[in-house]
Order: structure tokens, then sequence, then C-alpha cells
């Protein structure tokens, strides 16, 4: 046996080695969660309890909007798309709308209990026609570029808008808002002026001729903590919310992660619909592995378009429970702290009504 062969025989056996450790360590952790608040006198008291170490933080919020009950995800292979993903690392499994959504729904599982519903065309069609005329606390999240043509043609009467109208809230990644409207057949442009209907002004970026957009600027105002607070990674600002028209038309809106300065276009904007009670989050850039972790902190956190931060705390846990205070006030009518564990790579998280 020459050398050459002994050392590729070695090599071979030492990552079976690698691999089977990694499947020890991922499949054998017995690591259990749980976090706990309430609010008395002014102030939140949490508790954090784990059973190996974690770094953990603790966020309370004032929000405009009550926390979601439901989350739809609009899938329909039967209708066209028009996103693209960024370049993952060689040999990894290409970042598609059916690897996103498994992706985001295992990590929403570990940070949320929120119930979730995938839905076709179709059926998307009649959740929404069943909750327009109450009082929506659902949300809807849609990654293929266009809204199906059953809720979405680019007038002011479709059921998109009613379904907003009524307090929906709408999740968008991947292209630009509203410019297109898909079927089974294919994607179809809109030629109305649609930015306007959803957001009553010009906002959108829609130079899709660009290199990614990269902006290391950090948002600034009211939320622009949460950058930091919930682990937020997406620098991109392709497809994003211009903060400055919004200001200008006078939409309120929170704005949080990144922002490219020179255009005013950000990472991640939560604006009010101003057609009525609903909200509308726009995450910028290309579907991507960052984006996608920054969609499960977002919905995960509860926050909305009148986000107020009214206390923070931040530590490290080995073993054991951990217990803190934080001074917030008078109480507010709606007051949630959000509760996650594993730093920047979350791993757990909880949101509690206080």
């Amino acid at each position: 046996m020459n050398h050459d062969r002994i050392i590729m025989i070695l090599a071979a056996s030492l990552l079976a080695i690698v691999l089977i450790g990694e499947v020890v360590v991922y499949t054998s952790s017995t690591d259990s969660f749980d976090v706990n608040a309430e609010y008395e006198d002014g102030s939140v008291s949490y508790s954090i309890s784990v059973s190996g170490s974690q770094a953990y933080n603790v966020i309370v919020i004032e929000n405009g909007m009550a926390p979601m009950t439901e989350l739809y995800i609009f899938y329909d292979p039967e209708y066209a798309s028009c996103t693209q993903a960024e370049k993952g690392p060689i040999g990894s499994k290409p970042l598609d709308q059916k690897n996103y959504i498994d992706q985001f729904l295992y990590s929403l599982a570990a940070a949320s209990d929120l119930p979730v519903r995938i839905l076709n065309a179709e059926e998307l069609k009649d959740a929404m026609s069943d909750d327009v005329g109450s009082d929506i606390r659902k949300g809807l999240l849609v990654l293929s570029g266009a809204l199906p043509d059953v809720i979405y043609k680019g007038t002011s009467a479709d059921l998109v808008f009613q379904w907003l109208g009524d307090g929906g809230r709408l999740y968008w990644a991947g292209n630009i808002l509203g410019k297109y409207y898909s079927t089974a057949a294919g994607i179809e442009d809109v030629s109305s002026e649609y930015q306007k209907l959803f957001f009553g002004t010009e906002c959108l970026d829609t130079d899709t001729l660009g290199n990614g957009f990269v902006s290391n600027d950090f948002t600034r105002g009211e939320t622009a903590s949460l950058r930091y607070d919930l682990a937020i990674k997406n620098n991109r600002v392709k497809y994003g919310m211009d903060t400055a028209a919004l200001d200008a038309h006078g939409n309120k809106y929170r704005a949080l992660g990144y922002a490219d300065d020179a255009q005013g276009y950000a990472s991640i904007v939560l604006t009010e619909y101003t057609g009525g009670k609903g909200m509308i989050c726009v995450l910028a850039g290309d579907l991507s592995r960052n984006q996608r972790s920054d969609l499960v902190q977002v919905v995960s956190s509860g926050i909305d378009h009148s986000t107020n931060i009214l206390g923070t705390a931040a530590g490290s846990q080995r073993y054991g429970t951990s217990t803190g205070e934080i001074d917030v006030g008078l109480p507010v009518p709606i007051m949630t702290a959000y509760i996650y564990l594993g730093g920047y790579y979350p791993v757990y998280g909880r949101l509690l009504v206080l």
C-alpha cells in the first residue's frame, strides 16, 4: 500500500469520525429551557432556566397591535414565482422557496409557539375571505416575489387590501412588493401605481440591477437598538423601503437593521397600512439565510409599526435559573416581553403577554 493511499484512507476515516461526532452533538442534546415574565408595580420581573449554558436577551415592548394568533404562509408550486436566492456555500442546498420555508418553520418552532398554516392560492383566498369583517390578528408571509391573482391584481378592491384594512399583517421578502402578481400560467406586471395601494406613496427600491445594495450603516430612530437586541444580521437593502419617503408622507413606521444613508433604504421596515388597521413588513434583499434568521426574530418578537422599547436586559446563565427586574414605568395597554436564548444565533424564544 503506497503512502498516498494510506493518507487517503486516514483522511476518510477521520472525516467519518467527525461526521459521527456531529450526529451525536446535534441529536443527543438534552438542553431544556423555560422562561417567564410578569409586570408588577412599574417593573417586569423575569426568570430564565436552562440545563446548559446560554446567553439570553429580554426585551420589554409596547406595541400598538395585539399579538398574532396565527401565521399564514403562501406556498403554491402550481403558481409562478419570481424570486432569486443569494449564493450559498459550495455544495449547500439552494435556498429556494421550499427550502426557505422548511428552515423558517424549524427555527420559528424553537422561537415561538405561534400556529402556522401553509396555504396554496385557493386556500389562502378562502382563509382571507373568512377573516375579512372581523378584527384580524393574523399574519401572512409571502416569499414568491408576487402575490397570487386570487388576492391581488393591482386594484384597490383586491382581497389583500380588505384583509389588511381589517388588521392583517403582511410579511414580504424576495422582490418588489406589488409590482407583479402570479398566476398558474406565469408572472404578470402591474401597470397601476401599485406602491400607493400599499403605502400611500412611492417608497420602494425598484432598481433591480444593483449588486445587492449592501449597507454597513445602522438604522436610526426609536427602534434602532433592535438591530442589536434582536441579533439582526441581513444588511441588504435591495427592494427595501425608503424611510425618508415614509416620513414625508406621514406614515407611522419602525425601521431596524441596516440602512443606506445615501439612498434611504432600510433592510427591515414595518409600516402601517394607510388604508386601515393593518401592517406591512418588508425585509429587503434576495432570499438569504441571514434574512430568514431576521424574519424569525421579527415574527417571534411580535414587533409592529408602533413598537416602543420599554426596557432590555442581557446576560448569560450556566445551568439553573437566572432572575432579574427591568424598570418600565406605568403599564401600557399592550405590553409584552420577548425572551430568547442563544445570543447571535438564537436557539429558543418565547413572547409573553404582560
